[in-house]
């Protein structure tokens, strides 16, 4: 199956109405780290490593897709306390170009990830 890279994972979780998620690092780590060990999502999530121990996992891949998101203006974040995530000016172009690159069975499967994840902060 085709894995699905992390910028369209973490902006699955603002297809939605809102446009601003508070997003506590520790509880997003964790949770892309409890969903890669599903079966159903292991194998699109194959790329993003994670270190650490289970209590406090920790992947590269995905702090650096954040970064990514925000140095292209897709995602911006709020002061003062910089938690709170927004979408940027270029969201909505570069989201549907990025997902309307998979398949319909992957798509689906992008949404429902975006959904665990917002559930899970």
């Amino acid at each position: 199956m085709e894995c699905i890279i992390p910028e369209v994972l973490i902006m699955s979780m603002f297809d939605t109405p809102k446009d601003s998620l508070t997003i506590d690092v520790s509880k997003f780590q964790k949770a892309f780290y409890h969903l890669k060990k599903e079966p159903e999502f292991k194998d699109v999530m194959r790329e993003i490593k994670f270190r650490g121990s289970p209590a406090s996992p920790y992947s590269e891949d995905l702090d650096e897709a954040l970064s990514n998101l925000q140095y292209i203006h897709v995602l911006s974040r709020k002061n003062p306390d910089l938690v709170e995530y927004m979408k940027a000016e270029k969201f909505t172009e570069t989201w549907e170009k990025l997902r309307n690159g998979y398949n319909v069975s992957i798509q689906s499967l992008i949404s429902k990830i975006g959904e665990i994840i917002v559930t899970s902060l």
